[in-house]
């Protein structure tokens, strides 16, 4: 875990989830500091040494910036929708 200070993000992206393609800002490969959706569901990805780590759906709310530091946002196992990714 990071041990970063949390700041205000100003760089944000529209994730597509993907078994395959890391998070991209101005193509490059970057971990965000924040995740949101508007529809809730499960939310896949991996973890900072590469791990997979499943929320449940209902364990995040939508609508809410999570301090989830990732690299990728999973397709399999993922349900939520309309992913955020900030930076």
């Amino acid at each position: 875990m990071s041990d970063q200070a949390i700041h205000s993000s100003s760089r944000f992206i529209n994730v597509t989830p993907s078994d395959t393609a890391l998070l991209k800002y101005d193509g490059v490969a970057l971990s965000c500091k924040g995740i949101s959706f508007a529809t809730a569901g499960a939310l896949a990805i991996k973890d900072d040494v590469g791990n997979t780590v499943v929320f449940p759906n209902g364990s995040l709310a939508a609508g809410v910036i999570h301090q989830i530091c990732t690299s990728q946002v999973l397709s399999t196992g993922t349900g939520a929708l309309n992913i955020v990714a900030y930076f």
